[in-house]
């Protein structure tokens, strides 16, 4: 029970994140802020994941699993308010701060979900129970690239208050929805099980070989990740042959692809040793992204969509080890 307790997080962080994908090109709009290129949120959003990961470690040894957990459903609950109080208001200052507020929250439960899923059970398994976890994060994003691409495909050509009340609906009922979640998680046990031991000095931890090996390999892995995405995105807005719907489908192809990569890994993980299983993943990685600088047309769409299936079990074996 605890563990679908846990994984309820990672549905969460992942539909939000989705919703946030799907708005931003309206916010855009909303805000008046086209002279602001997209990429200084995301900037923003990873630059909060560098402020806070450490405070992050601090707050859960100090005050535990649960209470971090509610204090970052409290914080996704309050950066999504101030996105709706960012189209009441007309405030990109508004806006920053709020997605600056939910980045700290999705990077505070991500922390403690990831450190807990890994800690709950045999270390050997660790990375399966990842792998399975967060294949409900690609399906909390999934289920709302399905619910967004269904609505109106004439988003941007509607008028500004039509923007605006477009852009409120999602966030609002995001909000309340995560604070009551958040609320409802009061009355849960979670059994401290991520021991530390709070007298140590944290200098060490910055020498430890194996730790510096998996920080590079989750930095390249996370660079490779948002950059195909980002590739993919903007290959196809350029095509000028590329319809809405196709566009539609090969994204939900590449996050569908994450999914069962993810779900896939569960039982592989299980069976193979997770070092041979990576080692094949990032071979098969590098193959692949050869094939894609001297590729175009769809067969660069189709590699890039395998890529997501790569990836997707990366993340669990390295967070793991």
């Amino acid at each position: 029970s605890v563990f679908i307790f846990i994984s309820i997080l990672f549905f969460i962080w992942g539909a939000i994140s989705c919703i946030n994908y799907l708005l931003f090109p309206i916010l855009e709009g909303t805000l008046l802020l086209g002279s602001n290129p997209s990429y200084s949120y995301y900037s923003v959003f990873f630059l909060s994941y560098l402020i806070t990961a450490i405070p992050a470690s601090w707050l859960i040894n100090r005050v535990g699993v649960k209470r971090s957990i509610i204090t970052g459903l409290i914080l996704i609950s309050l950066g999504t308010f101030l996105f709706y109080s960012a189209t009441e208001y007309i405030s990109y200052t508004l806006f920053i701060t709020g997605f600056f507020i939910l980045a700290s929250g999705i990077s505070l439960l991500q922390i403690v979900s990831n450190t807990y899923i890994a800690f709950l059970g045999k270390g050997e398994t660790a990375a399966a129970r990842l792998s399975l976890a967060q294949s409900v994060n690609s399906f909390g994003y999934i289920l709302i690239l399905i619910i967004g691409f269904r609505s109106d495909p004439g988003l941007l050509s509607h008028s500004l208050i039509n923007h605006i009340q477009l852009v409120r609906v999602p966030y609002i009922v995001s909000s309340l929805s995560v604070f009551i979640i958040a609320m409802l998680y009061t009355r849960i046990k979670f059994p401290e099980i991520i021991t530390s031991d709070s007298s140590k000095s944290f200098s060490p931890v910055l020498f430890n070989k194996t730790l510096l090996m998996g920080l590079w390999a989750i930095f390249l892995y996370v660079g490779a990740e948002v950059g195909i995405i980002v590739i993919l995105k903007k290959y196809l807005n350029a095509s000028a042959d590329t319809m809405a719907n196709i566009s539609n489908v090969v994204i939900l192809l590449y996050f569908g692809g994450l999914l069962l990569g993810r779900f896939i890994g569960f039982p592989a993980l299980k069976k193979y040793k997770t070092e041979n299983v990576l080692f094949a993943d990032a071979f098969l990685s590098v193959i692949l992204s050869v094939i894609a600088v001297l590729s175009s047309g769809n067969l660069l769409i189709i590699i890039l969509v395998l890529l997501g299936l790569l990836n997707s079990i990366m993340l669990p074996v390295v967070f793991a080890s």
